[in-house]
Order: C-alpha cells, then structure tokens, then sequence
C-alpha cells in the first residue's frame, strides 16, 4: 500500500502515542487566501486538511490512530489511501447504527439518539455538544465551535486565518467555517466506523477544548485587529 502512497506522491510517517501521519504536497494550491484553502477543505474526506507552512507551502495533513492497538502500517496506510482514492461501498443502515452506537459506549460519555443522529451534551470538561449524522460515505462528527450575526470583514478573516494555522496541530479533526458558524469536523467512511470513528470523537472533543476561548476572543474586533496586524507583520519579517 505504500507504493500506492508513492503514486499519489504522498509521505507517511510514525509519529509517538501510536499516529501513522500522512502529508502530501499540493503546489497547485501555492498562493490560495486562507479562506480558500479553508472552504477546499470541506470537500476533503475523513480528517484530511489543508495547512500552510512558514515557508508558504501548502501540504495535505491526516492521520490514523493506534498503530500499536491492532492495526499494523500497512493496514493504516490502506485506510489512508481509501481517502486519496475512493472506492464504491456498501453498508446496511442497521450495522451502521450499531458500529456508531458501539463507538459512542466505549467513550463512557453520556450521549442520546435524535432522530437520524446522534448527540453527546456538552459537559465540564466538552464547552459544546458533538453530533454524529449520516453523510454520503460515512458519518460527519462535528462540534460549533462559535456562531455570530453581523460582523466585520476583519473578525472573519481572523478567525479563518487562526482557524486553517489551528488545524496543522490537531488530530482526527478539521476547521470549517460555513457563514456565521465555526466548526470542528471529521468525517469516517463507513467501512471505517469501527476502525476510526472513535478517534474522529476524541479528535473533534479535543480540538473544541484547545480552540474555543480563541475563536470567541477573535470575535472581539480589536483583538482580530491585533492579531491580523501581527501575523501580518511576521510575514513581511519572514520575506
């Protein structure tokens, strides 16, 4: 599975606590605006995500988890490869619900079925509620971060800006912005639920702990002001 990597000339390396982490190039992405970069990856499937490094150059990110817990390299990377070349799948609704419901019981957090999907409330240690619902290849898990009405050109452009730099240091988790609304996601294929979807949760649940004070002091505008006008300067320092 490694020369399939190679084919996409995409890298995976070991990483500690047991992370197969997958990067790939993306040239063709060299010189897209932070909200470009950030909307591309709404369309990327289970924890890919864009990030710029301090060189300006753009990488695909992901990662699976628990190489020690079962799962040999091979067996990671062809779950990676699943994600950088679909394949046609097939999983009836009821082993669907059951892998998900397994998967929310071996957390211990407390969670309730709505309807078409699934929630677990926010608590003191979770600042918001993670859902789980259907998608096209698998299940989206996500978290709002934050939502706000009106606001300025420069709050939005900050917290994209903070939001795209966050994710190059999570795990299992994406940052999205759609509209007014911040989010955390990932996305587990269906043939990965028992495999992945654990991780997605842990993933998702962590990321709003690191995230969420940030993202509700960006929306102050002179706090986005600051913070754009210093990033702004580190890289004209940086040239």
């Amino acid at each position: 599975m490694t020369a399939t990597l190679r084919k996409q000339n995409a890298m995976s390396a070991a990483e500690g606590g047991g992370w197969l982490v997958l990067r790939r190039p993306q040239p063709d992405l060299h010189g897209k605006t932070f909200g470009e970069l950030l909307a591309l990856g709404k369309q990327l499937p289970g924890n890919l995500r864009y990030v710029v490094e301090t060189d300006g150059n753009v990488w695909l990110h992901g990662e699976v988890r628990n190489l020690g817990g079962g799962a040999t390299r091979d067996e990671a990377e062809a779950r990676m490869a699943q994600w950088l070349e679909p394949s046609p799948w097939g999983c009836p609704a009821q082993a669907v619900a059951e892998a998900v419901e397994a998967a929310l019981e071996s957390t211990g957090w407390t969670w309730s079925k709505r309807e078409k999907h699934w929630a677990v409330p926010s608590n003191a240690s979770l600042p918001r509620e993670l859902l789980l619902r259907l998608g096209e290849r698998g299940i989206r898990v996500e978290a709002v971060l934050s939502e706000w009405d009106d606001t300025s050109p420069a709050v939005v452009e900050a917290l994209t800006r903070f939001l795209l730099h966050a994710q190059a240091g999570l795990r299992c988790a994406r940052c999205e912005i759609n509209g007014n609304v911040a989010r955390i996601v990932s996305l587990v294929d269906f043939e990965q639920i028992d495999a992945e979807l654990l991780s997605a949760l842990q993933g998702v649940a962590v990321a709003v702990r690191l995230l969420v004070r940030e993202v509700l002091a960006l929306q102050n505008a002179e706090a986005a002001a600051a913070y754009l006008a210093f990033h702004d300067g580190e890289a004209v320092a940086q040239k």
